[in-house]
This record gives structure tokens, sequence and C-alpha cells, in this order.
């Protein structure tokens, strides 16, 4: 396993922000709308990271895609 700062750094930069502004607006991220728009690979490694961190949330697994 490497890390690769490109996809993982950039991915933990935005989810990190996403929870500091769940944190201060006292909203749940998991009811939020993202968009994604492209396909690089920063993208794919912050969906992917989104995705873990929503897994964590007590919501059902099934409503996290």
């Amino acid at each position: 396993y490497s890390f690769n700062n490109d996809i993982q750094g950039t991915a933990a930069v935005v989810v990190v922000g996403l929870v500091a502004a769940q944190r201060l607006t006292g909203r749940r991220l998991a009811e939020e709308r993202v968009l994604f728009y492209g396909a690089g690979e920063a993208e794919a490694g912050i969906v992917d990271l989104l995705a873990a961190h929503l897994a964590t949330d007590p919501l059902d697994p099934a409503q996290v895609q």
C-alpha cells in the first residue's frame, strides 16, 4: 500500500472540510446532496473516502451510495 497525495491527500482535505462544515451548521452530512463533476483520480478518491465516512454514520448503510 502506498499513499498517493493527489488522490488520498485531496480526498482527506475535502472530506475534512465537509465534516467541519457539518459541525458549524449543525446539519448532518448524510442529509446533504453532493455533486461530483468529472472523472479524475482525485475525484474517485474523494468519493471513496466520503462513502467510507458516511458508512460510519448511524443511517441505514443501504442509503450510502
